[in-house]
């Protein structure tokens, strides 16, 4: 067996949601200049980078008879972004990974795309439009709550038409209506 000079890619790596672990899990082998597997090798140590976002997890694996296998690598990155895995190790030429991408993570909260004025008159009809996001800020496109209505503070003021539609995470609402003591806020 010759010695090793170059890594390759056994199982490529498989996005998920961002922040969660990769769905499928990279492997490698360190292989000689002829192209085998350098199965007497069990003390190289390969190290993973990626092209962008942030890899979690360990990232340093040493070879088993010239196999490493990466089991907790977790990615954060941008939803529709393509990125790679760059894998490493001393004396070993580099490989990088076939691309994958991640999607958003589960919605945690709602952000405003246009807000109702804040001098709005009993009567007047107002579209608000909100989106629903991760916890990197990106829209969860696929985010459906079964209903999703909208409600007035204060005292003496009620909404109405407050059911909104959901669309690829945008929330709008077409035709609220706000019925309240003149010169109140709410």
């Amino acid at each position: 067996n010759a010695s090793a000079t170059q890594i390759r890619v056994t199982t490529q790596p498989v996005g998920a949601k961002t922040g969660s672990a990769l769905s499928a899990q990279p492997s490698i082998e360190i292989l000689d200049r002829f192209g085998n597997r350098a199965t007497t090798d069990s003390s190289k140590q390969i190290t993973v980078t990626a092209t962008g976002g942030s890899l979690s997890g360990t990232t340093t694996v040493t070879v088993s008879e010239g196999v490493a296998d990466f089991t907790d690598l977790a990615f954060v990155g941008t939803p529709g972004t393509d990125y790679e895995l760059i894998f490493r190790g001393s004396g070993l030429s580099s490989e990088l990974s076939s691309s994958f991408r991640v999607t958003h993570a589960d919605a945690n909260r709602m952000l405003w795309i246009d807000q109702p004025d804040s001098a709005i008159k009993t009567g007047d009809r107002v579209t608000p439009q909100l989106k629903l996001v991760d916890f990197k800020g990106n829209t969860a496109t696929t985010a459906n709550p079964s209903s999703i209505s909208a409600s007035v503070t204060g005292s003496n003021g009620t909404l109405v038409n407050t059911n909104g539609s959901i669309t690829a995470g945008i929330i709008t609402f077409s035709n609220l209506k706000l019925v309240g003591d003149p010169g109140t806020t709410y």
